[in-house]
């Protein structure tokens, strides 16, 4: 029993109406304002690649050299490094280029419905009839496509975004290799590229390589995996001669510290206890709730039926038709729990770090959504053949009218759900503040910035002000300030405050300060900035 019926040739324009909803709703929040949901999306690319291009740039512990570090390797900020260099060659405004960077975040997560797309439909093996495998592909796109957590990093440059297209083209590439064994040499050594890139970018993505490869053995032995190993160290080579040319250190050192840092350092950046992450995942969303229980209790019932008719466990494992996409379910959810259970034992944990694990969940929804229909479908012919409900002449109209509704409901309830989510989120805080940075560094006069925050490393400093030599001094109490403010009309003569922080720096509206600066910009939204300037 199929869950749509769709002509195969039309297959494919499903895909690109998926794709084409996914990449406009990415395409136009990559339009927004800057914005910044935590300080990495500056700190390991964005400066540095300012660093890179302009030749000034705020560098952090991350890349200095020192007992823990460098723990960043060069690779990922040479990719907005060039888009910068690019627009900056061809005479772009600089608000233009980075707008290009996030445009570029923004196409490389949308590349991800359809590799998701083309991964679920080789993942599935050629036992399901070519229906089944296509609609199972076509529900993991879409989820790709419209789930709120992607949508709200897809134009953030995060390594933790930049990685998960990567991560999917490397294993269609292993697929292949193993069901063909005519492929071309290149292919192999492009796989092991893309997988020896994402290593580059998230060196701990190297755990959930191996959980696939505990539950997917067989694709690491079929013929031409000497060139796939090929591939990842030549990838490896390439970027540890970058990383020595940008560092002068061993080319694998920033690997291995990060990884180090990783297991040992990471706690003093925040620690969260045992269950963070499965409490964020399932207090957000009763959906992913309610396909939990019903995978759970799938796998469970399947099972038994099985053990209960062949009284032969090996039987399960035959990969028959009727038990193909049970044994594809349980894969998933071990590789899923597997990898949130490694993530929940390193104790510093953020949101972002589990994007690689969400790609393979939401594949792992889609097999329960697909299993979920069509045992529904199953229960209501059963229901009418012991009951006689329907008429028989007008059995297979009702059931193919009832199918398209429950489909149509499943994805109203996973639209609304997932948009009500994201229209909810802040998913770009302190945009007014790096607007205002982007006004002062517009400014010919500047000599130096004075930034009131509390928390000054959200602030985009270097790559938004894009002037050479102007000091930036980040005051985040009045404390700070009356020791520093007796320098102020000597170097700095722009401050950025926040009217919320007014109460705390009553001097700031007091007559003698109004007496050196003026405010010359308001930059309003959700979170109001005025910008004052020494007077003249």
């Amino acid at each position: 029993m199929h869950l749509i019926t769709l002509k195969i040739k039309s297959i494919n324009i499903y895909l690109i109406i998926i794709f084409l909803i996914g990449s406009l709703i990415r395409f136009l929040l990559s339009f927004e304002i800057p914005g910044v949901i935590h300080p990495d999306e500056h700190y390991q690319g964005l400066e540095i690649a300012h660093y890179l291009v302009y030749g000034y740039g705020e560098l952090t512990w991350e890349w200095r050299l020192s007992e823990i570090a460098p723990i960043r390797s060069i690779m990922f900020p040479l990719q907005l490094a060039f888009i910068m260099k690019i627009g900056s060659i061809i005479g772009l405004d600089y608000e233009l280029i980075l707008f290009l960077t996030r445009l570029w975040t923004a196409i490389l997560s949308s590349l991800l419905i359809i590799l998701v797309y083309y991964f679920v439909f080789l993942l599935i093996p050629e036992s399901m009839n070519l229906k089944s495998r296509k609609n199972i592909a076509l529900i993991a796109s879409f989820l790709i496509a419209i789930n709120s957590v992607l949508l709200k990093y897809s134009w953030h440059t995060f390594t933790n975004v930049y990685v998960l297209p990567f991560i999917i083209a490397s294993l269609i590439l292993l697929i292949k290799k193993y069901e063909s064994y005519k492929r071309m040499v290149s292919g192999c050594i492009i796989g092991g590229l893309f997988m020896s890139y994402s290593l580059i970018l998230r060196p701990e993505i190297i755990i959930f390589y191996i959980i696939f490869f505990i539950f997917n053995v067989k694709y690491l032995l079929a013929k031409k995996t000497i060139y796939w190993i090929i591939g990842i160290f030549f990838g490896q080579i390439i970027s540890g001669i970058f990383d020595f040319l940008f560092y002068g250190t061993s080319p694998f050192q920033t690997t291995i510290n990060f990884l180090i840092f990783q297991t040992e350092g990471s706690e003093f950046w925040g620690i969260q206890p045992f269950g963070y992450y499965s409490y964020l995942f399932l207090s957000k969303n009763v959906v992913n709730i309610f396909l939990l229980i019903f995978s759970f209790l799938y796998i469970i019932i399947s099972l038994g039926v099985i053990l209960y008719k062949s009284r032969d466990f090996s039987l399960f494992f035959k990969n028959t038709k009727r038990d193909v996409l049970l044994i594809r379910l349980i894969k998933f959810s071990g590789i899923t729990f597997l990898y949130l259970l490694f993530w929940e034992v390193i104790s510093h944990k953020e949101e972002r770090f589990l994007l690689p694990w969400l790609v393979f969940f939401l594949i792992f929804q889609s097999l329960t959504i697909f299993l979920m229909i069509r045992t529904g479908l199953f229960v209501s012919t059963k229901i009418n053949n012991r009951f006689k409900v329907f008429d028989k002449n007008n059995f297979l109209i009702i059931m193919n009218q009832l199918k398209y509704s429950f489909i149509a409901l499943v994805l109203f309830i996973l639209v609304v759900q997932n948009s009500f989510l994201f229209l909810n989120s802040d998913s770009t805080p302190y945009q007014e503040i790096e607007l205002s940075v982007l006004y002062v560094g517009k400014q010919q006069d500047v000599t130096g910035l004075v930034v009131v925050f509390s928390r000054p490393h959200y602030i985009g400093t270097m790559a938004y002000l894009h002037q050479p030599n102007i000091p930036v001094l980040r005051i985040t109490n009045s404390f700070l300030y009356e020791n520093y403010s007796f320098i102020f009309p000597v170097r700095y003569n722009y401050l950025i405050i926040p009217h919320e922080y007014y109460s705390e720096f009553e001097f700031i509206t007091s007559d003698l300060f109004k007496g050196k600066y003026i405010i010359d910009k308001t930059v309003n939204g959700d979170y109001p900035v005025d910008v004052w300037k020494l007077s003249n």
